[in-house]
């Protein structure tokens, strides 16, 4: 299981240096290779091509096609049965020599131009006419090897601009948040005796986002140099990711179903461990498949976001459940602790599927940018007002609860 996980997560990343390998056949004449998103002002790209190792060959010469499309163009492409009509929609055509000698092709360079309005540019190899890998079986993979440059010669492609900045600001933050509270613990020296609280799991989603943001960080710094970044640590920033969301998710239905409200200690504590970890692998899965592919307009762009959105409905539908038992057999002061509690959580558990509806809407080149700023809003706004709920002396839930020594400081975030 864990060894699928990783391969799922570094059989690719986000990088605009793309090293891809090809062979063509009857039934794929045509597939898609890479995208890359510009500004009004052109990017730019170079692009070259070989065979994988020489090989005997009656030619010395093949010819590759290469083809470029605008978002809206692709959309049609792909909805296209055969190879010729899918290259019928093209706005650029490249052709690359391929010599049978196993050397790199000659380097091709130029812009990448558009003037009404910001566009992702999607990229396919086509062999139409069957004249590589059909007609000569023994003949080797094809390597394509090209560097994408945004309009500030950066590797980012439009869509992610503004990724850096953001996870800049984001680390500034979570690294307040977490410093300043785990500075007081020590201080004052606080000595955990009771292992049902709450704030266990609310500091474990904490570290683990900060973790993500920092690990992401790094990658995007190096990947604004060279395009290819530290994929490493990519793939620490989506499994840490994933599982602080869940670790959060987790946690609300608990609490719906009276977690440290009406009892401590769980009946079916295997059972209930099992279920945790089982919701975090199904997680931690879809995470991956949506590293497994680049032609999407978000990471959740596809099966596996439809997946995660029945998913969290589930878990939704779950702690709705748990509230609506919880709430008919407990007192007033109780009842209306659950009200609020139930409006934010689920709010936070609707947002996922709130923000999947929402892009749906946006055009291509902002759904990222929706996306991924949406996720990292919701999730550090249910964060932050769940510690202040666990850590409040004066609030609701401090004197409903059956659980009374806060695990951080009080009032940090007050």
């Amino acid at each position: 299981m864990w060894i699928l996980l990783i391969v799922m997560f570094l059989n690719k990343g986000h990088s605009k240096v793309v090293y891809e390998k090809f062979t063509f056949t009857p039934e794929s004449q045509w597939q898609y290779f890479t995208k890359f998103g510009t500004d009004i002002e052109p990017g730019s790209f170079k692009l070259q091509a070989r065979f994988s190792y020489p090989f005997t060959s009656s030619q010395s010469h093949y010819e590759l096609h290469i083809y470029f499309y605008l978002d809206y163009k692709w959309d049609l492409a792909i909805k296209e049965d055969t190879c010729t009509q899918k290259t019928s929609h093209y706005i650029r055509h490249e052709v690359i020599k391929l010599n049978s000698n196993g050397q790199w092709s000659n380097v091709k360079k130029a812009w990448l131009r558009q003037v009404k309005q910001p566009y992702v540019w999607f990229l396919a190899v086509a062999d139409c006419e069957n004249k590589l890998h059909t007609i000569n079986p023994n003949m080797p993979p094809i390597d394509i090897y090209i560097i994408l440059l945004g309009t500030d010669n950066t590797h980012f492609t439009y869509e992610e601009y503004y990724m850096l900045p953001l996870y800049t600001v984001s680390l500034i933050g979570y690294t307040i948040i977490l410093g300043y509270n785990l500075y007081n613990y020590y201080k004052h020296g606080e000595i955990i005796e009771e292992i049902y609280n709450p704030m266990w799991l609310v500091l474990a989603s904490v570290i683990l986002e900060f973790i993500s943001i920092l690990t992401m960080w790094i990658h995007l710094l190096i990947y604004s140099k060279d395009g290819q970044g530290i994929i490493g640590l990519h793939t620490i920033s989506i499994i840490t990711e994933t599982a602080s969301q869940c670790f959060l998710s987790i946690l609300l239905m608990l609490i719906s179903w009276g977690w440290t409200i009406n009892y401590l200690r769980f009946k079916r504590s295997l059972l209930l461990m099992q279920l945790l970890f089982t919701v975090l692998i199904i997680h931690l899965l879809l995470a991956g498949l949506t590293e497994l592919g680049d032609n999407k307009h978000h990471n959740y762009d596809g099966i596996q976001g439809v997946l995660l959105v029945l998913i969290r409905l589930g878990m939704f539908m779950y702690f709705l459940c748990g509230f609506i038992k919880t709430y008919k057999g407990c007192s007033v002061q109780i009842k209306y602790f659950y009200k609020t509690f139930a409006i934010y959580s689920g709010a936070y558990l609707l947002s996922f599927p709130l923000l999947i509806s929402i892009c749906q809407f946006c055009v291509i080149y902002v759904r990222h940018r929706v996306m991924t700023v949406g996720t990292i809003f919701f999730h550090s706004l249910a964060l932050c007002t769940l510690i202040h709920l666990f850590t409040n002396n004066n609030n609701q839930y401090t004197r409903i609860s059956k659980y009374k020594a806060p695990l951080l400081s009080l009032n940090k975030l007050e």
